[in-house]
This record gives structure tokens, sequence and C-alpha cells, in this order.
């Protein structure tokens, strides 16, 4: 059962201890994610009457399309899917907000679980990961063009994308392409290549694909 959402601060992100030392100058891959916060800059372009106006602001919720979301089926590769999805959140669900320079941090409340673009879990998926109360569906998470980062819904929390996909087994081996996603400047893509235990998959490595 997913708990009620409550408001936090935004919209500074932090991850103590984990990507600080890292260079930020790799190869950037745009995700659909990515993409739509680099649409945020071209959206200046757009002010025209608006701006004569006086006002600008991102679409409503009345002009954005409509998502069509898909539920994957529950299969045996789930057990492969958790191993990685535990290992995204192992990495990245310590990440702090800040309100504002000298404010208090506070964690992330909320994490966003999707197999790709649009494609939620099965709720037998997500009943793996009910030791973890902040997990809810990808769909119930939307990138506010406004603000520029990714929200809970219809609470508006600032909230974290974690995907698994494009999963090739062959075997005892398999690979994954593990992601987080906030906005176009806390963003990561990994490569993992695990083999098959006695009773579960074990991640053997790990590899950097792009960071933003």
């Amino acid at each position: 059962m997913e708990v009620p959402l409550e408001r936090l601060p935004g919209p500074v992100l932090r991850m103590p201890g984990l990507l600080a030392e890292e260079p930020l100058t790799q190869r950037r891959a745009l995700s659909s994610w990515r993409m739509k916060a680099s649409l945020l800059a071209l959206g200046a372009l757009a002010c025209t009457v608006g701006c004569a106006n006086g006002v600008m602001r991102g679409p409503s919720e009345a002009t954005q399309p409509a998502r069509t979301v898909r539920v994957a089926p529950a299969d045996a590769d789930d057990d492969l899917r958790e191993v990685v999805m535990r290992d995204l959140i192992g990495s990245f669900g310590a990440m702090e907000w800040q309100s504002a320079a000298g404010e208090a941090a506070v964690p992330v409340n909320v994490l966003c679980i999707g197999f790709g673009e649009n494609v939620d879990p099965s709720d037998a998926f997500m009943a793996r990961l009910t030791d973890d109360h902040r997990v809810v569906k990808a769909s119930r998470c939307r990138y506010d063009d406004e603000g520029g980062v990714v929200r809970a819904e219809p609470s508006g929390i600032p909230a974290t994308v974690l995907h698994v996909e494009e999963l090739l087994v062959k075997g005892t081996t398999a690979e994954a392409k593990g992601s987080y996603f906030h906005d176009g400047k806390a963003a990561r893509e990994d490569r993992f290549v695990l083999e098959r235990g006695r009773d579960r998959w074990v991640v053997k490595s790990r590899t950097m694909i792009s960071i933003s």
C-alpha cells in the first residue's frame, strides 16, 4: 500500500558522498526525460504575445498531451529487474533537497519506479518493494515544465525517477540498463552485468553510460 505523500521543499539536489568527486564531462545520452528538460530552454523562444502582455507560463494540464501508460506483465525477468532496481535505490535513494542556500536539507521521499518511458511495473512487482514506503509507479510522477523537475502527482513533491530497461538475458548471464532522473542536471545511466547464482541474480559489474 502506498502511503500519502506530503509536500517537501525543493529544488536543490544533493547526493552526499556519491558523485561529488566524479567529473561531469561524460557523454550525455538524451533520454526522453532529458529531452523534456532541454525543451525548457526552448520555451523562452516561444515568448511572443504572452511576454508582450507580461505573462509567461508553462503549458497547462489541459494543453499537455495525455500519456498512454503500459503496464509490464509480471514475468520471470522480474527477479532480475528487482536486483537492479534495489541497486539503484541503494545508490540514489539517499538524495536530499534543499529549498534554498542555508536551509536544512530534507531527504527525497518519492521514488518513481518504471521500466522505461511510460511503462509501469505490475502490481506484483511493486509488492516486492513494499519494504520501502517511498516507491510509487512512475505514472504517478510527471516532469514539471515550469519548475524543471520531476514531481509526484497530485502532491507536487519533488521526486526521482528510477528505470530498469533494455534487459538482455543469455542463459546465466544478463545485461540491463538502470537510470535515475530528476532534472537535466541530475541524471545518470548505468549498464549492469549480472550472473545467475544458485537462487538469485547478482550484479557483477556496473559501468556508467552517461551522467548530467
